[in-house]
């Protein structure tokens, strides 16, 4: 373990990452040579949730997302009633869900993409729904959808709408990338980096869909819709909104070279070691001994030999980064194993959800196991040959029918020769 113990990486419970008794301080004490990590995509919902808590408007948006959500996931006949106006207005409808909850914040975009595009469909839904003269009349919810296609049929709502859509859009296009798998920690730094720059860019050149959103403003219409002002919405201030998810990703997510503690002063090491592998990050005019220094220390941190390395490492420099020898390989596989974030973890907790349902509940640990290494790891079905274990099983199988193991259950005929006694008083 001392060997090849190269990483730990969890998300920021306190029972993982506490500084004294977390999970991470423990492992530390055995292996002080670990490299520990926070995982970044938990990390970014943690700076999207900070901006949303610091930003006026945003907590009366999610309210009505939520509202949204409990209104159509819990009743089948509202469903229903709304896929009827979509037909008939040749929409398709998305799934509405919950924004800037507990979901990774690619779940708030799809939620917010959802409403966009179901926007005129939800809108004729709430006007049947409150209408006494409709099909659809509800006496129970009128005054619910009466409320809520106000609130909808807004030029500010539709102007917060956008702005969530076009951060979202870029959040969420970082989270994904922060989830690959071949991701580094240089690399990722340098995703952050972009979306920080992008999302600056938008205070001064707004999005696509703030700027569509400004048009309906002025015309007064979404679609077919007519929109009408609302002046009691407390509209979301786009200004703030984008300076705190901007100042949140700078503090959560990247290094803050003013700060200087044990903690932040290991991973600005970490991130200048790491980037001499990276040929992106290599000048254009390079030292014949560039990254030596840096390649010494990872070599310490790993527990590998330092000359064999460093001729590897001349050898990478050599061709470009186009070549690993053998010499370099294992400070390669080493870095390989540092992951910037847990989803692989994720994507086994949601893989296990879907195997453990509540009709399969009596699988034994052993059998869930196996299921999920298959999930996880497996071939695609493509690639299975089943003829071997058809074969199998047709041989050693035993069937209701075969005597030669056990006696076969009894026939119908045999119950209409033999009757129970008690099947004349039931």
């Amino acid at each position: 373990m001392r060997d090849h113990f190269v990483a730990f990486a969890s998300d920021g419970a306190s029972v993982m990452t506490g500084r004294k008794s977390g999970v991470a301080a423990q492992l530390t004490k055995l292996f002080p040579k670990l490299v520990t990590w926070h995982c970044l995509n938990h990390r970014l919902e943690l700076a999207v949730g900070d901006a949303a808590d610091e930003t006026q408007g945003i907590s009366h948006f999610r309210t009505f997302m939520d509202s949204l959500y409990t209104l159509y996931s819990r009743s089948p006949k509202t469903q229903k009633h709304l896929q009827t106006v979509a037909r008939e207005l040749d929409i398709a409808v998305n799934k509405i869900g919950r924004v800037l909850g507990t979901r990774w914040v690619a779940s708030s975009f799809r939620t917010v993409t959802a409403v966009w595009s179901n926007f005129e469909a939800l809108a004729a839904h709430f006007r049947a729904g409150c209408d006494p003269a409709s099909s659809q009349y509800d006496k129970t919810l009128a005054s619910k959808y009466a409320g809520l296609r106000r609130k909808l049929c807004s030029p500010q709502f539709v102007s917060d709408l956008a702005v969530m859509h076009d951060a979202l859009d870029e959040l969420s296009t970082l989270s994904e990338q922060l989830q690959n798998r071949t991701t580094t920690i240089p690399e990722a730094d340098k995703l952050v980096r972009r979306s920080i720059r992008r999302i600056e860019h938008m205070k001064e050149s707004p999005g696509d869909k703030m700027l569509e959103a400004k048009a309906m403003s002025q015309s007064l219409s979404f679609g077919s819709t007519q929109l009408t002002t609302n002046n009691k919405h407390i509209a979301i201030n786009t200004s703030q909104f984008l300076t705190s998810v901007v100042n949140s990703l700078r503090k959560r997510l990247l290094v803050d070279n003013s700060c200087d503690n044990v903690l932040n002063n290991n991973t600005k090491s970490l991130l200048s070691e790491l980037s001499v592998m990276d040929i992106n990050f290599w000048p254009s005019d390079m030292d014949v001994d560039y990254g030596e220094t840096e390649v010494r220390q990872l070599c310490l941190r790993f527990n590998l030999p330092f000359a064999s390395t460093r001729d590897g490492y001349c050898d990478f420099k050599d061709t470009g980064g186009r070549q690993i020898t053998q010499k370099l390989k294992p400070l390669v596989d080493a870095i390989k194993t540092i992951p910037c974030s847990t989803s692989e973890c994720e994507r086994g907790f949601s893989a296990m959800n879907l195997i453990m349902t509540d009709l399969r509940s009596t699988l034994v640990t052993e059998h869930v196991s196996a299921l999920l290494f298959i999930k996880l790891h497996g071939p695609p079905l493509s690639k299975w040959k089943p003829q071997t274990y058809v074969r199998s099983w047709l041989v050693k199988h035993r069937s209701t029918t075969d005597s030669r193991t056990r006696v076969a259950a009894a026939t119908v005929e045999g119950d209409i020769r033999n009757p129970d006694p008690l099947w004349d008083i039931l």
